[in-house]
């Protein structure tokens, strides 16, 4: 009996049925706060920098090495879009 007690008078948190979703909940969160910080980078200078924040990210095991691909990708794929659209800019010229 106390122990039935004991489960009525705890209050139930939220993600105790899925811990995990605590888990993916914040890797999601870490995950899409650095796409947009990469997107909204606008010279070399700052994807560089967004780029040594996915390194300890991963090394902190914040996100995984799937997410640090895509991320890694996303700063290629603005890298190139930013040399399309902004030639003229000497920070974005090629080492």
């Amino acid at each position: 009996m106390p122990e039935t007690q004991e489960k009525e008078n705890k209050p139930e948190q939220e993600n105790d049925h899925f811990p995990a979703l605590s888990s993916l909940s914040q890797t999601m969160t870490t995950y899409t706060a650095l796409s947009n910080r990469i997107r909204s980078a606008t010279t070399r200078e700052e994807l560089a920098k967004r780029e040594e924040q996915l390194d300890r990210h991963y090394h902190a095991g914040t996100i995984t090495a799937a997410e640090l691909s895509r991320l890694d990708r996303i700063i290629m794929n603005r890298i190139f879009f930013l040399l399309d659209t902004l030639p003229e800019n000497p920070t974005l010229t090629a080492p």
